[in-house]
């Protein structure tokens, strides 16, 4: 054991190790540098804004509203659930709502609040609401596309009816196309597909007959060979204008004698003969009231289907064209070159929607990936349409209809404009556009504030024609 003598040097030395340490500094002469007081400062402060913002994010993300606040109308919806509430008058019921567009129907574009499902448990739940099948959004004003929709089909019947941001099919002016529709086994009828007299009035469809009857009038135009076999839903995309057959002309049955004066050498004409002007080289179909002046192409068909000799010549012979065939071709068309041939629609609001022929589609609007005699819809992902749904022809009215990017229609019932207003598309106009061009998309039900406050019933579903 240690004796009190050695625990008294024991002590000395360990004081003169000190001292000496003290005294003679840091080895290798460099001495120890105090801690700066900036980098404690610095380091608490920024400590401080950590733990301040944390707060804050742990009072949005876990707190709630007061009930004062989050039963005010709107929308609720729970934070650990994730289901969807609507409070629709001031101090009215929770109700549960069955998915976002009924909601967006009741109360609009307004800013859901996001509520803890502990303060829901402690309200009173009233019915749930909402429509059976109502999709769970719509497209954005923006991303609206209510004209420039393709339908593309391939020579075998396949077609793609495609809505997307830019289309590619490019218009293909003065071309034409036949088209060969199956009606039965072993049946069909040929249409021209060609451009209306009217440029402004975009192509149509003209009903050729049966090939027997066709092939003919189709040598005599240079479309032989030109042929798409094509579905009934492709061809009715183009308005129908009077077949190319002589019924078309407004003749009567017989060739009695004409009763009008047309001129030096016109005696023994007869009504349905042809005759030409010398001088300025038109040539008329005499009619049972006047003559009609032929174009080229009309002056072609009629020499197609009808047994009549080369025109005889009437000097100051004059007349107008039928307005029965305003929307004939004016000349000649030449036949499409192309792999695909495509329906194009231009539509805008307060005018008459027009279709065009186009050709070299796009991938997403391309039918060539589809089986023989396939049809396919499609709409490009984020995009859809808003418009009114007519006839052709028609420049406004129709019913108001929206194309989600499911490729489905939901028709917008209620009170006019109201179902649009609560979308965000107040300041939209829609164009009308023909019925033919939606008839492709799957139907959902009626989209209404009315039916968004009943309770889902899936009788509603398909509600788009009714």
């Amino acid at each position: 054991m240690s004796t009190k003598r050695d625990l008294v040097e024991a002590h000395a030395f360990s004081r003169r190790r000190l001292v000496t340490a003290f005294v003679s500094g840091a080895p290798g002469g460099r001495e120890v540098e105090p801690v700066r007081q900036s980098r404690v400062v610095i380091g608490g402060l920024a400590l401080g804004v950590l733990l301040v913002a944390g707060a804050a994010l742990a009072a949005i993300l876990g707190g709630g509203r007061s009930p004062s606040d989050w039963l005010d109308p709107g929308v609720v919806i729970s934070k650990e659930e994730g289901s969807r509430y609507v409070v629709l008058t001031e101090g009215g019921d929770l109700h549960p709502v069955l998915n976002p567009v009924s909601a967006k129907l009741l109360i609009g574009d307004s800013e859901p609040k996001v509520v803890r499902q502990e303060l829901i448990n402690d309200q009173p739940l009233a019915a749930q609401i909402g429509i059976y099948g109502a999709p769970d959004g719509v497209p954005d004003p923006d991303f609206l596309r209510s004209t420039n929709w393709t339908a593309c089909t391939t020579p075998e019947a396949a077609s793609q009816l495609h809505i997307g941001d830019h289309p590619t099919a490019t218009p293909t002016p003065g071309e034409a196309m036949v088209a060969v529709v199956r009606t039965g086994r072993s049946r069909e009828t040929l249409y021209l597909v060609a451009p209306s007299a009217e440029a402004e009035n975009g192509y149509f469809r003209y009903e050729l007959g049966a090939r027997s009857v066709a092939g003919p009038l189709l040598g005599d135009l240079g479309l032989v060979g030109a042929e798409f076999a094509v579905s009934t839903r492709w061809i009715n995309l183009f308005p129908e204008a009077p077949a190319l057959t002589r019924a078309s002309f407004g003749l009567p049955s017989g060739s009695p004698r004409i009763t009008y004066d047309v001129g030096a050498g016109a005696r023994r004409l007869k009504v349905g003969d042809l005759a030409r002007n010398p001088s300025s080289g038109q040539v008329y179909l005499l009619g049972p009231d006047e003559p009609l002046l032929l174009t080229e192409f009309s002056e072609r068909v009629y020499g197609a289907v009808s047994d009549v000799g080369e025109p005889a010549d009437v000097e100051g012979l004059s007349g107008a064209t039928p307005d029965d065939l305003a929307d004939w071709p004016a000349t000649l068309p030449t036949p499409l070159q192309a792999d695909e041939a495509c329906a194009l629609l231009e539509s805008d609001a307060g005018e008459p929607a027009r279709v065009l022929l186009a050709s070299d589609p796009s991938e997403d609007e391309s039918a060539e990936a589809l089986d023989p005699g396939m049809e396919n819809v499609s709409v490009e992902p984020s995009y859809g349409a808003y418009v009114n749904v007519g006839q052709f022809g028609d420049a406004t009215g129709g019913s108001p209809v929206l194309i989600d990017m499911n490729a489905t229609r939901y028709r917008l019932g209620g009170e006019a404009g109201l179902a649009a207003k609560m979308f965000g598309y107040a300041d939209y106009d829609p164009p009308t556009v023909p019925d033919a061009w939606t008839e492709g998309f799957d139907c959902g039900p009626e989209l209404s504030q009315e039916a968004a406050r009943r309770a889902p019933d899936p009788r509603g579903m398909a509600r788009c024609d009714g």
